[in-house]
């Protein structure tokens, strides 16, 4: 009777579902990023609908299904794919506690940069290799895939035959990145995720943390400190013959990490924008599709968001309208 409760046709479905997303995040390039950004919360939901047990046993055999499947396909990707486990089953954990949004996604994001950074040290007295070695050359593994993959989907080889030109500088440059860019790609994931998945909470019934109104969330009012020392590292020092790369480096970084937050601003802004001026579905998709497509534009929100600062588009007094078309 156990087993019959254990093994039902939602756990079955959960393997299904899970096991493909992961083959997609390792076979398909474009589908791929999609698949890379829903793993987690697929995680994350049948977890809470299936138990701690039941859930985490879904996601170890989709693990194991799924690199058996990519390494008979000629691609597969271990670490990936368990990153992947840990950033969806460290995210249901947190969404347990009823936090706010910010520190939900710290919270998820420190623990696996942890886990990731203790995988690389581990690696490293295993393989005799220093872990930036070991960064950069899975880097530019990456990169050399992408580009093979590549060929076939683009006509147009110039800008790809610079970038193979210039890999092992890309790459280094990458590593140095590494921090940053890892880190804010998975909080970007977890921010995601769990707009996506309250609303499948609440059809579900699942117990959800009360997220509050997030076109108001704002960043905290110190951080704009770190971004102007940030800039001063990068862009002011140099000018005046400090040229100490650990300096240019730990400075790109905090500009990194600091312009990814007051883009999440931005976009709070610009949603709250949409609500009150009650702007129609098919002009907001436009937008986003914009956003994803042209990186101009992500800087452009992320100004918004710094702006935010002093400008206070969202203050009370610049909302008038009770409802602010909630029923959206």
């Amino acid at each position: 009777m156990e087993h019959a409760r254990f093994l039902d046709r939602e756990w079955f479905f959960g393997i299904v579902i899970l096991t493909i997303t992961f083959l997609v995040a390792i076979l398909a390039p474009i589908a791929g990023t999609f698949a890379l950004i829903f793993a987690p919360g697929v995680i994350a939901y049948y977890l809470a609908r299936l138990g701690r047990l039941r859930g985490i046993s879904i996601v170890f055999l989709a693990l194991f299904i799924g690199e058996l499947v990519g390494r008979a396909m000629g691609s597969s990707d271990t670490v990936f794919l368990a990153i992947l486990g840990i950033i969806g089953l460290t995210l249901h954990e947190t969404l347990k506690k009823n936090l706010p949004i910010e520190r939900t996604v710290l919270i998820t994001t420190g623990i696996t940069l942890t886990v990731i950074l203790v995988i690389i040290l581990a690696e490293s007295l295993i393989s005799g290799f220093s872990p930036d070695v070991l960064v950069e050359r899975y880097i530019m593994a990456n990169i050399s895939e992408s580009l093979r993959l590549s060929q076939h989907m683009v006509s147009q080889s110039e800008q790809l035959a610079a970038i193979k030109e210039n890999l092992p500088q890309i790459s280094r440059w990458l590593m140095y990145l590494a921090p940053s860019i890892l880190g804010i790609g998975i909080a970007f994931i977890c921010w995601l995720d769990i707009i996506l998945l309250k609303p499948l909470f609440s059809l579900r019934g699942l117990p959800f943390p009360a997220l509050g109104d997030l076109t108001l969330w704002k960043a905290p009012d110190a951080l704009i400190w770190l971004l102007i020392a940030s800039g001063f590292m990068v862009l002011f020092l140099p000018l005046v013959g400090v040229k100490l790369p650990w300096v240019v480096i730990l400075g790109t970084n905090g500009l990194v990490v600091c312009l990814f937050v007051y883009f999440l601003q931005g976009i709070a802004v610009v949603e709250f924008f949409f609500r009150t001026r009650r702007i129609p579905q098919v002009f907001r998709m436009v937008f986003y599709i914009l956003l994803a497509i042209q990186q101009y534009f992500i800087l452009l929100v992320a100004a918004a968001g710094v702006l935010d600062l002093w400008v206070e588009w969202r203050k009370p007094s610049k909302r008038k309208d009770p409802d602010e078309g909630t029923e959206e």
